[in-house]
């Protein structure tokens, strides 16, 4: 099972939910300006986060990995292979939720994701680029923003919009990116149900 297989297995498995049909799912997902990337973002009713942990996969990085997520998704979902469930059981805080991935391609909800005890709004603005965070400082203050950095924009943003606000507007950024790599797009070329994936 590689991880385009494993992508594909859970956007069948996402679409079940009632809600799906207004949700966007995006791949690839850079953090903190690509320090960090997530490999399924999911906005819906939630900013849900996925990180795939196929057979192959190490858990080295993993926790380094989850300090960036907590900081700004709402929930936390670990999709991994079976050979790493014992492991990750005891390795990840209660409240994420851990999806398993099956060598036949059953998945199965080990256990379910809570709300992030740990998430900063400041978390949110890492979910864009520098020329995004100045696009919606530019249109939602007065402020000059061109020689400012990703620190300095992070601040402002907190500063001047609400944590509704930057929902709003990150969904409008991460919608104008153009695609890119669609790594789930290996395993099959075809387009996911009933919801719109991205790769940015």
């Amino acid at each position: 099972m590689n991880d385009p297989e494993i992508r594909q297995l859970l956007f069948k498995h996402l679409t079940r939910r009632k809600s799906i049909g207004e949700t966007d799912i995006y791949e690839e997902v850079p953090l903190r300006t690509g320090q960090v990337r997530a490999d399924i973002v999911l906005i819906g009713s939630y900013l849900e986060c996925f990180e795939i942990k196929g057979p192959n996969d190490t858990l080295k990085r993993l926790l380094d990995q989850g300090n960036q997520y907590q900081e700004t998704f709402e929930k936390i979902h670990l999709v991994c292979a079976t050979k790493h469930i014992n492991k990750v059981i005891h390795m990840v805080p209660k409240w994420w939720g851990i999806i398993e991935i099956t060598q036949s391609g059953q998945v199965k909800n080990i256990q379910k994701a809570k709300n992030n005890p740990k998430r900063k709004i400041q978390g949110l603005v890492d979910l864009l680029h520098v020329d995004e965070a100045k696009n919606i400082l530019k249109n939602s203050t007065h402020l000059g923003v061109s020689k400012l950095n990703h620190s300095h924009l992070r601040e402002l943003l907190v500063e001047h919009l609400s944590e509704i606000e930057l929902r709003v507007k990150i969904r409008q950024e991460l919608a104008k990116r153009k695609w890119r790599w669609l790594p789930s797009q290996n395993a099959i070329n075809q387009p996911h149900l009933n919801a719109r994936t991205w790769a940015i």
